[in-house]
């Protein structure tokens, strides 16, 4: 279980182990050897570290395995695929079902990369738990008991976790030596406004408000600034509200590309085209203009 901070290196914990495995075992014809299961919350997330891996220009067979998936896709991933990325439902539906499909890659499954994992808790986690188990039964009816690496940069009880997840020992990495800035924390709390609420109770600004406020102020400072906000709809709230303040004549530093606040959306489009959409805009001369993004915590783990 690997639980340091976000840009630590988490994903090089993996895939040095696991690429360096897949390309030793492999036959003297290229047949697969070892193969790699990588499991990601969302379909996003996972094509996202497809193209990671195929960006190192190794000779590793990688493939997702997805809803959007052809027939003939399935098929290629099933006989071929090294690195198979898909997500819980997906194996859940598809791959464990059929597993006497699958039996080759299932006898030469070396390790199980579960990413994000802190985002398998409640009753979603409890049957995530359940398929990591039947995945398990499964490998071992094949003869194959593939090492288990989760990830995450949030999850608070990282050895609870990993051992209900899997149902097995583990061994926990949370020493973080990876370089960082100095980070300053400031607690921010609305003003009072004039308005009164049940029973007389003072009212604040909506964090909103308040927010878009700040990225305004910010943007002016030539600060670059990212803001997570829980909903989609208080994102565009955000975004609309900081750029109506950029209108109303705040003044802008020299080569300060102004208020171009970005949405990522939550649903919708695949991220990968929606980024590059809203990217666009905000280029000029090469460069990227843009000072400032509002985006919901799920479309900023999905997306970037």
């Amino acid at each position: 279980m690997v639980a340091t901070g976000t840009a630590s290196g988490k994903s090089l914990a993996y895939l040095l182990p696991t690429l360096s495995t897949i390309r030793a075992a492999r036959g003297p014809r290229g047949q697969r050897g070892a193969s790699v299961l990588y499991l990601a919350p969302t379909k996003a997330l996972a094509h996202d570290q497809w193209a990671a891996i195929r960006a190192l220009g190794l000779d590793v067979r990688t493939s997702t395995h997805d809803g959007d998936s052809t027939t003939e896709e399935r098929e290629w991933t099933r006989d071929h695929a090294e690195y198979v990325l898909t997500n819980p439902d997906m194996l859940h539906r598809s791959l464990l079902p059929g597993h006497e499909r699958w039996t080759q890659f299932f006898r030469s499954l070396r390790y199980v990369v579960v990413d994000e994992c802190h985002h398998y808790r409640g009753v979603f986690g409890a049957h995530v738990a359940q398929v990591m188990r039947r995945l398990r039964r499964v490998c071992a009816s094949y003869g194959s008991s593939p090492t288990f690496i989760l990830a995450s940069a949030t999850v608070a009880e990282p050895d609870l976790t990993a051992r209900r997840m899997t149902g097995l020992d583990v061994t926990t990495v949370t020493a973080d030596g990876s370089p960082r800035g100095e980070v300053a924390v400031a607690m921010w709390e609305p003003p009072l406004t004039s308005y009164t609420g049940e029973n007389g109770a003072p009212v604040r600004r909506r964090a909103t408000a308040e927010t878009a406020d700040l990225l305004a102020d910010l943007v002016v400072d030539d600060v670059r600034t990212l803001a997570f906000v829980r909903s989609r709809q208080g994102v565009e709230t955000v975004a609309r509200r900081a750029g109506e303040a950029g209108r109303r004549g705040r003044p802008r530093p020299r080569g300060a590309g102004g208020l171009l606040p970005r949405r990522l959306p939550a649903r919708g489009a695949p991220c990968p085209g929606a980024v590059a959409a809203q990217r666009a805009p905000a280029r000029h001369g090469g460069h990227e203009r843009a000072r400032v993004s509002a985006s919901t915590s799920a479309a900023w783990t999905r997306c970037w």
